[in-house]
Parts: C-alpha cells; sequence; structure tokens
C-alpha cells in the first residue's frame, strides 16, 4: 500500500512539475530540490519508526519526483549551452543513470552492512548537502559571469 501511495505521490508531483515546463528546469530547482531531498533523509536518520518511515517514503517520493522529471529538459538546455549534441548528452545522462542503479545499492548495502543504516542514510543527506549547494554555488557565479560580460 505505501508503494501505490509513494507511485501516487510521485506521478502527480512529477505532473505538475512537468507542466511548468522550462521554468522547471533550472539548475535553481535541481539545486534546491537536492537540499529538501537531503532534509527529507534527516528522518531515518534520527529513527526508523514506522511513521517516520512513512513519512521518509512519501515525502522522498514528492521531493526526488521533480528532480528526475527535470534531468533530461536541464541537460539539453546545458548541452546546448556549451554547444553540445543534445543525443551526446542523453546518452552520457543514460549511461549515469545505469551505472548509478547497478553501483548505488551495492555501495550502499556494503556501507549499511559496514557502519550501519543510519550512518547510510548520514552519508546520502551529506552527498545531497553537498551537490545542491554546489549546484546552487555554480550556478550564482555563472549567472554574475554571464552579467559581467553583457550576456544576461
Amino acid at each position: 500500500m505505501l508503494d501505490l501511495a509513494s507511485s501516487a505521490v510521485w506521478i502527480v508531483v512529477s505532473g505538475l512539475v512537468a507542466r511548468r515546463g522550462d521554468r522547471a528546469a533550472r539548475v535553481q530547482v535541481a539545486g534546491v530540490g537536492l537540499l529538501l531531498l537531503g532534509g527529507v533523509f534527516l528522518l531515518p536518520l534520527a529513527t526508523l519508526s514506522t511513521t517516520a518511515v512513512v513519512a521518509f517514503v512519501l515525502l522522498r517520493s514528492g521531493f526526488g519526483a521533480p528532480l528526475s522529471t527535470i534531468v533530461y529538459p536541464l541537460s539539453e538546455t546545458g548541452a546546448r549551452a556549451v554547444d553540445v549534441g543534445g543525443g551526446i548528452v542523453l546518452g552520457v545522462m543514460n549511461a549515469a543513470w545505469g551505472g548509478a542503479a547497478v553501483v548505488a545499492p551495492l555501495v550502499a548495502g556494503a556501507l549499511a552492512q559496514t557502519v550501519g543504516e543510519r550512518w547510510t542514510f548520514g552519508v546520502v543527506v551529506g552527498l545531497c548537502l553537498a551537490a545542491g549547494s554546489w549546484m546552487l554555488l555554480s550556478d550564482r557565479r555563472a549567472t554574475r559571469a554571464a552579467a559581467a560580460v553583457g550576456c544576461s
């Protein structure tokens, strides 16, 4: 039942994000999304109670859906900005998704077995916060650089 509810949340949120189109496919949205997702991963880090786990699964779907919805249009925008073919970038994105789908469960499982689940969730929190912060800071620097040369 939780899978069904989680999927419904994912579908609804993804649909709402897709309706926003290019306005949603922005680096700032991805950066903030990663920060929020990192915050959601604090729930199982704090407690593994049933209520916390249910909230985690539903919130993770809600905050994860925008990220997966905007990743391809955001990649295409980036490809155009650096004059790289969209097909190349989408191929690289598919390779990244596939690689992550194979490697992440193996690494997470090994880490959980070695140091425990809470530490593993803590690593995910740190990665989300670091990646989201990096995206927001690097996007801000790029915007300032473009303004300095009259491109904004």
